[in-house]
């Protein structure tokens, strides 16, 4: 999380005109996929995905264009995380704006 929130702080200080954002995902036959099975390491959950794309979002000036907040993998060869399915694009974004609306969250409250 410190890392996301470092780049997102790197890219608001850069005055970038877009960005877009993706959590990691996991497609079979990549090295990636190797190590997944073997080690069965750690992805982020959706809600903690959403919670983290939110704090990257009020770090971000309010004229920076959000060009993508989520990632989506073929069906067929993804093995990690189900909701980098492309079903999920608007579920992600109802949770997004629901989130962000309960916590009181807007793009650039947080920038300097």
């Amino acid at each position: 999380k410190n890392d996301f929130l470092k780049t997102a702080k790197l890219c608001a200080d850069l005055k970038i005109d877009g960005i877009k954002i993706h959590p990691l995902y996991v497609m079979m036959g990549t090295k990636l996929a190797e190590n997944y099975e073997k080690e069965k390491f750690k992805l982020l959950e959706l809600d903690e995905y959403i919670k983290i794309l939110s704090e990257i979002i009020g770090l971000l000036p309010e004229n920076t264009i959000i060009m993508r907040f989520t990632a989506e993998g073929d069906k067929n060869f993804l093995l990690a995380p189900e909701y980098c399915k492309p079903e999920y694009k608007n579920i992600i974004k109802e949770k997004l704006i629901k989130y962000m609306k309960e916590n009181n969250i807007k793009q650039g409250m947080q920038y300097k």
